[in-house]
C-alpha cells in the first residue's frame, strides 16, 4: 500500500496519506526522526509530538523508534537538545507515573514558582509525573486554590522551548493541539510537516 502511494501521489497530500496509513507509533517515530536528522534540530517538532502522546503511547513510540534507527530515542534527542529543556524531554520519558496528592501537589507546584527565582528540578518533576488526568485536575485545583491559572504562571516564570514543553504538558489535549496548530501557521510559511503530524491519527 505505502509503495502504491508512493507511486500515485506527491508532495503534501502524498505525506498525508503515508501518515495516515502508518501505524501511530512508527509515523510519529518517523516524524521525530525527520525533526533531528540533517542540519538543526526541529524543537517545535520534538515538542509537540511527545507532549501530545500519553505514557503508554510514547513506550510504544521508543519500542519502534529502535527498531527503525537501531538507536535508543531518548539518547537521540538527549544529544540534540540542552538545558532545562533536555532535562524536561528527558523526564518526559523516564519518569515513572505515581499516586499523587492533589493538594500537596498544587502546594509543592507554587512553591516551585513563587518567590525569588523559579525552581526548575521541583517543576519538571511536578509535571513530568502527571497522566494527563492527573494534570486536569491539578489545573482546576490550583486555579481554585491560588486564584491564577497554572498554565499563566509557569509561562510567567519559564521561557524558550522549557516553556513549551512544560506548557504542552500542563494544557488540555484539545488546548495544546490549538496551540500547535497555530505555531504551525503563524509567521512566515507553513509548516506543513508540522501540520500532518499533528492532525494524522487524531482520536475520536
Amino acid at each position: 500500500l505505502l509503495a502504491h502511494i508512493k507511486s500515485e501521489t506527491s508532495f503534501n497530500y502524498q505525506k498525508v496519506l503515508l501518515a495516515q496509513a502508518t501505524t501511530p507509533a512508527l509515523s510519529r517515530a518517523q516524524a521525530l526522526n525527520g525533526a533531528m536528522v540533517g542540519l538543526g534540530t526541529d524543537e517545535g517538532q520534538l515538542i509537540r509530538i511527545v507532549t501530545a502522546c500519553d505514557r503508554g503511547e510514547r513506550l510504544e513510540i521508543m519500542e519502534v523508534y529502535e527498531r527503525a534507527y537501531n538507536k535508543l530515542l531518548v539518547e537521540h534527542i538527549d544529544s540534540e537538545i540542552s538545558g532545562d529543556f533536555k532535562k524536561t524531554m528527558h523526564a518526559i520519558f523516564t519518569t515513572e507515573e505515581s499516586e499523587y496528592d492533589l493538594d500537596a501537589d498544587c502546594q509543592a507546584l507554587k512553591e516551585a514558582m513563587e518567590g525569588w527565582g523559579t525552581d526548575e528540578e521541583a517543576l519538571i518533576k511536578l509535571v513530568c509525573s502527571k497522566t494527563k488526568q492527573q494534570m486536569r485536575d491539578i489545573r482546576q485545583r490550583f486555579e481554585e486554590t491560588e486564584g491564577r491559572k497554572l498554565v499563566d504562571w509557569v509561562e510567567s516564570e519559564t521561557s524558550g522551548y522549557f516553556q513549551d514543553a512544560l506548557l504542552g504538558l500542563i494544557r488540555s489535549p484539545i488546548d495544546a493541539l490549538c496551540h500547535g496548530v497555530r505555531d504551525c501557521i503563524k509567521g512566515f510559511g507553513t509548516d506543513d510537516t508540522g501540520l500532518i503530524t499533528l492532525i494524522t491519527h487524531l482520536p475520536e
